[in-house]
């Protein structure tokens, strides 16, 4: 049986002869690209080389950590579909086009993993004739084996010529493998129910501005593979979760009385290989952006242990297990294995907390209802999923769209709550007048009320400080400000050395003798996320949000008083820690 690990190195040594650099994966937290909550293709780390192609590099390669949350709910109920995977690709910047790219894929599928062809079918642009005559005239490929579909199915990104985005884009090719498939010509009719892609080929040779699509003087090829699926097709499975990347940790958890794995299992599975690379890459639970996403993660598990008859924390247990499978490709793994263990352990202990105080409260509920289950859901975080099988357990069944009013009720008063049409910032006798003409007081500008607005300034210079230190996985939970001092708590899985400290105060001392400029924009709440703006997820925000920019390094969500430089804040020093 080819391994996965085999399966990695083949593809990465290919294209190495090829002349490919092999590039090592990059973080699942994008260091450079506010617009990304995580790493979610190959191409992530290479976007800048499409854009303005570097004189000395024209190939690359790379096996990429990825994770992506839109397919959250299909995970173990639909074959193929991952939160975290591994995409093989293979990149040029304006050097080989779509025969290079087509060869070597049919080359490397056929050749050096000894796929049989005749079980292979391909898709194309239906405008993109060169590609299709590729396939058939190079490769050889009957006419009937080469499929041919709209933007919607072979344009990357999917329906851009029509609906946008700007930006970079072009046709696909796809490469599929039919399970049912035989004899040489393999199968007489297409049946895609029987079919799972493989490896997609992306042809960036247009530009969309404004609607317009002009042809890029520099073509770029960008193809990815996912790991996962190709090792199950090498390995004649045709559930990813029986492969060697997922069978140890399903075989961890306790099997029902068939013996035979529920999707329960594979769910879990899933969601601990993303919880463990995540954590290793320096994301922790919280309640925003990708804490969030962590902590929704262990979570979802977590209540699906409880499906098992699984009733204490046991997803830490599973950490070692992850590790092993990892350690020889991902050295980083290994290294923050003690700390995975500790977050994942605290994490699932608090959610298993959570459920019991949720047990108390409804075993003391007269009436249960949808009105109920908002209430555990708004206050307590749990999920809905949760909650209803809470209720059912008492013999109550939940109507959904109830709940789902309840929900957007409270959106709505969240939106009128945070939009603020005008902005007083006054002195303290004006208060009163400012109160009758009903407008929003955001701030009064008496002594006590200036200092205040300085340490709000310095927390947010604070925050950029220890992003830029410690990790961009550090959040603001919480902070009390008085005129004289402040209070900052933040999230990180240990305390501060020594020297980190000095260097933070250090920085912030910087930043303040800056005299940057404090810049306050309304804008929409999703522009503001695209422009890398961070704000508290447990808060409910509108539509639209207030954002405050202290010079290039921090921007964040926030509706409250600060002062207009930075020189204003004075020097500050810790008093403790």
């Amino acid at each position: 049986m080819t391994t996965a690990n085999e399966i990695r190195e083949k593809f990465l040594s290919f294209f190495k002869e090829k002349g490919h650099k092999i590039f090592p994966s990059s973080s699942l937290l994008p260091q450079d690209d506010p617009s990304l909550l995580f790493t979610s293709a190959g191409m992530n780390q290479f976007k800048e080389f499409f854009l303005h192609p570097p004189k000395d590099l024209k190939r690359a390669a790379s096996c990429q950590k990825c994770l992506r949350t839109a397919d959250i709910e299909e995970v173990g109920r639909v074959p193929g579909h991952h939160t975290f995977f591994e995409m093989l690709g293979n990149f040029s910047f304006g050097d080989y086009y779509k025969e290079e790219a087509i060869k070597w894929a049919w080359e490397f599928l056929t050749s050096k993993l000894s796929l049989p062809a005749e079980k292979l079918w391909v898709s194309v642009f239906e405008d993109d004739e060169e590609s299709a005559q590729i396939w058939k005239k190079k490769i050889g490929l009957p006419e009937e084996r080469i499929k041919k579909f709209g933007s919607r199915e072979n344009f990357w990104p999917s329906n851009a010529l029509e609906e946008g985005p700007d930006g970079p884009c072009g046709p696909c090719s796809e490469i599929f493998y039919d399970w049912e498939a035989t004899g040489q010509q393999g199968r007489e009719e297409f049946c895609p129910d029987n079919s799972i892609e493989v490896w997609n080929l992306v042809f960036t040779q247009f530009n969309r501005d404004k609607g317009k699509i002009e042809e890029l003087k520099n073509k770029n090829v960008d193809t990815g593979m996912g790991l996962e699926r190709l090792t199950a097709v090498l390995q004649g499975v045709r559930n990813d979760f029986e492969t060697d990347l997922f069978k140890l940790i399903v075989e961890s958890l306790p099997l029902p009385a068939t013996r035979y794995p529920l999707p329960a299992h594979y769910i879990i599975a899933d969601y601990i290989r993303a919880v463990v690379f995540t954590i290793a890459d320096g994301a922790i639970p919280a309640n925003e952006r990708e804490g969030y996403v962590i902590r929704k993660l262990i979570r979802k598990a977590a209540s699906l242990g409880r499906d098992l008859k699984i009733e204490s924390p046991f997803l830490y247990n599973l950490v070692p297990v992850v590790v092993k499978l990892a350690e020889g490709v991902y050295p980083e793994v290994k290294e923050a294995e003690k700390r995975i263990k500790e977050t994942i352990k605290e994490e699932e202990a608090k959610f298993i907390q959570t459920i019991n105080r949720a047990i108390s409260i409804l075993d003391n509920k007269k009436d249960i209802n949808e009105k109920t289950a908002f209430e555990l859901y708004d206050t307590y975080g749990l999920p809905y999923e949760e909650i209803e099988n809470l209720v059912s357990q008492r013999g109550i069944e939940l109507n959904r769209q109830k709940f789902i009013q309840y929900v957007e009720k409270q959106r709505r008063r969240s939106r009128e709550k945070s939009v603020f049409n005008k902005q007083i910032f006054t002195k303290q006798d004006e208060k009163e007048r400012a109160k009758k003409q009903g407008l929003p007081l955001l701030g009064v500008w008496g002594e006590e009320e200036i200092d205040v607005a300085r340490n709000h300034t310095a927390t947010h210079i604070l925050q950029s400080v220890l992003r830029e230190i410690l990790g961009r996985h550090i959040r603001q939970a919480g902070s009390i400000i008085f005129p004289a001092y402040f209070h900052f708590d933040f999230t990180h899985p240990r305390g501060l050395t020594k020297e980190e400290l000095t260097k933070v105060e250090e920085m912030v001392n910087n930043r303040i003798l800056n005299n940057d400029a404090v810049e306050r924009e309304l804008m929409p709440k999703q522009k503001a996320i695209e422009a890398g703006a961070i704000g508290l997820f447990e808060e409910k925000y509108g539509e639209e949000v207030q954002v405050v920019s202290i010079g290039n390094y921090s921007k964040e969500f926030c509706g409250g008083v600060h002062v207009r430089r930075t020189l204003s804040i004075n020097k500050r020093r810790r008093k403790q820690d």
